[in-house]
């Protein structure tokens, strides 16, 4: 973006620095607020006008399908996000807190997400409107479980929409 001139780019970034296979495989917290600062203060140094979506609820997007076979199998079988949906059915306190600790993580990504953004004049956060939303089966494609349903596509479109510097 920077080497093409960009002049408004939307970041959506974070769900897969915490999806990894375990816990102690996510990336730090410092090292991603690092990164994300570094690139939303070069983006705004050329005066890209840039848009930051906070991260959905990682913990939500479980707790509506973990009931689900067909979503426990998938997860299962795709090896998708273990560090949250791994042992789906399980209500053991290890994957109880693993799962508590994803979220937490994607959590302090959100609020450095928000600062990164808050220190650069041309960003524009989106108050944890993606966070906050409180989407629904329908939300989340039956293909993976865990990616957005073309309703959901449409959802996430209208609420980074209302929450951008254009729609204001």
């Amino acid at each position: 973006a920077i080497a093409r001139g960009a002049q408004y780019v939307t970041i959506e970034i974070g769900a897969n620095d915490a999806c990894t296979k375990t816990v102690g495989a996510m990336t730090p917290t410092a090292v991603y607020s690092a990164n994300v600062s570094a690139a939303i203060t070069a983006l705004g140094a050329q005066g890209t006008q840039i848009f930051v979506a906070s991260i959905p609820n990682l913990q939500r997007m479980y707790d509506i399908n973990k009931s689900s076979l067909s979503a426990r199998l998938t997860w299962s079988v795709l090896g998708l996000c273990q560090s949250m949906l791994a042992n789906p059915s399980s209500t053991k306190g290890v994957d109880v807190q693993r799962r508590a600790a994803v979220q937490a993580r994607v959590n302090e990504y959100n609020v450095a997400l928000q600062q990164a953004c808050a220190a650069v004049a041309t960003c524009r956060f989106d108050g944890f409107a993606v966070a906050n939303y409180a989407f629904t089966k329908a939300h989340i494609s039956t293909r993976d479980y865990f990616h957005p349903s073309a309703t959901g596509q449409s959802v996430f479109a209208e609420i980074t929409w209302n929450a951008s510097q254009w729609a204001q």
